[in-house]
């Protein structure tokens, strides 16, 4: 028979393996053309780390912006 002593249990394990993320987001346009010049620049690459936050890509926003100054052209024409 054995006494029951208090004390530390500690065990070092080694082990090999893949690791996969637990969430995957999927990017999609309504559109190939659209997809064409969508993404202006891309802030991370495969396999990096991301935090809840970071900016990932940028989109191309000229066509907008030539859409708005377009919309406003007319209103501004008519100050004059």
């Amino acid at each position: 028979m054995e006494t029951v002593k208090r004390g530390d249990i500690s065990e070092v394990v080694q082990a090999s393996g893949n690791v996969q993320a637990s969430k995957r987001s999927s990017l999609s346009f309504s559109d190939a053309e659209e997809a064409k010049d969508a993404i202006s620049t891309i802030q991370v690459g495969v396999g990096d780390a991301v935090k809840a936050g970071q900016v990932l890509a940028t989109m191309d926003d000229s066509v907008a912006r030539i859409q708005v100054t377009n919309a406003e052209a007319p209103s501004i024409r008519q100050t004059f």
